[in-house]
């Protein structure tokens, strides 16, 4: 579903504002997207930042995050990572820290907590233990948001004990199509013989270019792009950078100020909260 039917459901379910996170960092990897979404909470007034994670021990993620600190286990992770592991696994690896390995939202809420560090911590955190089975065949737990997704992407039906109703209709009422915009993406990338977007090594615009010359849709593109060593979630963000030609490097993301926010929407009598965002807004719809 597009980003305005998302943000409606988020008000619909209780937030006041809903603010987007630039492409830049949504587009990329746990540490940049959790530095973008870190930066923007930075510039709203007295902010405390949530997120889900398997531990639910924000002490333990802490102590994690402080572990990422050192610049030799930065090296060492970098090593890994030009070695052809992913990334949370050379995290793992690089600290001898399961945390990393196994549990996708520990990554990321560590991933919150170094940026909160490394901007200098003018907010606080908290963490809510998640309760979702890694499987479809798990006896008890919620289904994942990936799962959710891939039910509704081969057209079978949802439960609706686990997507409120509003949702669920919106997901019955907007079949999943990918065919425009894999045409786009198909054409930028056969069309040109390197890539400088952020994430790509050598080798792997040659990979997504002949993948997306022999695929008539995005799945059927990720499916045959994707390897071991390149995960279905890296070819997909690639493929999207290209498409917009993000070029942003860590570094330069982590330099580049916000310079305003993207506002997708706001509860009815909540409009007085957008006065404690300390950067322009932008309303696009």
């Amino acid at each position: 579903l597009d980003k305005y039917t998302r943000a409606k459901h988020a008000v619909l379910a209780g937030a006041d504002v809903v603010v987007e996170l630039p492409a830049e960092y949504s587009l990329s990897a746990a540490p940049q997207f959790a530095l973008g979404g870190v930066k923007a909470a930075n510039l709203i007034k007295d902010a405390t930042l949530f997120f889900g994670s398997e531990c639910g021990d924000i002490s333990m993620l802490e102590n994690a995050a402080d572990t990422l600190s050192d610049p030799e286990v930065n090296e060492r992770i970098k090593a890994l990572v030009k070695e052809g592991a992913g990334y949370p696994a050379a995290v793992a690896a690089a600290t001898g820290n399961d945390l990393f390995s196994i549990s996708p939202n520990n990554v990321l809420g560590i991933e919150y907590l170094k940026a909160i560090n490394d901007t200098g911590r003018k907010i606080s955190a908290y963490t809510v233990k998640r309760e979702s089975t890694p499987d479809d065949d798990a006896p008890k737990g919620y289904p994942t948001s990936s799962s959710l997704r891939k039910t509704a992407f081969e057209g079978e039906k949802i439960d609706p004990c686990f997507v409120p109703s509003y949702v669920l209709g919106d997901i019955e009422k907007h079949p999943l199509d990918d065919t425009a915009y894999f045409s786009v993406i198909k054409y930028i990338l056969t069309a040109q013989n390197a890539s400088n977007v952020y994430d790509d090594t050598e080798g792997l615009s040659n990979r997504l270019r002949n993948a997306a010359a022999s695929s008539v849709s995005f799945e059927d593109f990720c499916s045959s792009a994707a390897s071991k060593r390149y995960t279905r979630a890296r070819v997909k963000r690639l493929a999207l950078n290209t498409a917009i030609n993000n070029t942003f490097t860590h570094k330069e993301l982590t330099d580049k100020p916000v310079s305003f926010l993207n506002v997708l929407a706001v509860a009815k009598g909540k409009e007085d909260l957008l006065s404690d965002i300390s950067v322009p807004l932008a309303v696009s719809r």
